[in-house]
């Protein structure tokens, strides 16, 4: 089995972008970069020219995390990969990794209708919590993050890629939504763990109730906002839209009571649900 990684890039810090890399290459066929139009950009080319497996494609402005999973895509293609793996910039894999997610969904499971296996998340900036165990079939979409996902690279194409026009925020969840509905499964290997950020995520507690509070900055407000009223709309009609709109306001209560910047947040909320009803896709604008 033929298994690439793609690892998308925006501003790095280069030291752990040098862990990732010593951690990622042993463990598949070759690495490709994608540069949304880095500022250190000569640092990062400092760091991976002398790898031999390894590319860099550079765009020269941020097009999203969409576009650039797509030339991932792209390049898994060009590869004859079965698989691709899907990378944070500061996501650094443990020791046999890859190997540890293919071997136990291979025996559990027909690999030619898994289109995802992913790993059990854990939010570094959140106290531990007891890890689950074995494999599981996961069927909420919103529960798999990008990062550290080997993605069936025949699925991948059979479902047209990644909607560029979610630019960023919910652009995993649509694209597991449609791997599902297409009738493939989504494998979550219990027995790897990848340590992610989501935000700078916290506990807060108000009249005994433990609160989580993200704390996302207020250009993640905005697409979170819009993307993910988009997405209930288009796959759950007028009764998921309003789910999400009530856990829109639930957000702006937390951003009053716990977070900063709150005026400049609640703006974007309010500019987000604005644009989704205008029908505004694609990157942010002022």
């Amino acid at each position: 089995m033929k298994i690439v990684a793609g690892v998308v890039l925006y501003n790095p810090e280069v030291e752990r972008l040098s862990k990732n890399l010593k951690a990622c290459m042993p463990q598949v066929d070759s690495v490709v970069f994608i540069d949304n139009g880095s500022k250190n950009i000569l640092e990062i080319q400092e760091i991976l020219k002398s790898e031999a497996k390894v590319a860099l494609l550079k765009n020269k402005s941020n097009q999203g995390i969409a576009y650039a999973l797509n030339q991932v895509l792209d390049y898994a293609k060009e590869q004859d990969a079965d698989f691709f793996l899907t990378l944070d910039q500061d996501s650094v894999m443990e020791r046999g990794y890859v190997s540890k997610m293919i071997d136990e969904v291979s025996a559990n499971q027909q690999l030619n209708r898994v289109g995802i296996v992913c790993p059990q998340t854990v939010d570094v900036n959140l106290p531990k919590s007891e890890l689950k165990h074995g494999i599981e079939l996961i069927q909420n979409p919103k529960v798999v993050v990008t990062s550290g996902c080997l993605t069936n690279t025949k699925a991948a194409t059979e479902i047209g890629g990644y909607d560029n026009n979610l630019f960023v925020d919910y652009v995993d969840v649509d694209f597991n939504e449609r791997l599902l509905l297409a009738g493939y499964q989504i494998v979550r290997n219990n027995e790897t763990i990848l340590h992610h950020e989501l935000g700078r995520s916290e506990y807060r507690r108000i009249l005994g109730l433990k609160i989580l509070v993200d704390n996302h900055n207020v250009i993640r407000r905005y697409y979170i906002t819009r993307n993910r009223l988009w997405f209930s709309k288009r796959y759950f009609g007028t009764k998921g839209y309003f789910k999400e709109r009530v856990k829109v306001l639930m957000t702006i209560v937390k951003i009053l009571l716990f977070e900063d910047d709150k005026s400049n947040k609640i703006q974007a909320i309010h500019k987000g649900i604005n644009d989704f009803k205008n029908g505004v896709t694609g990157q942010y604008e002022d």
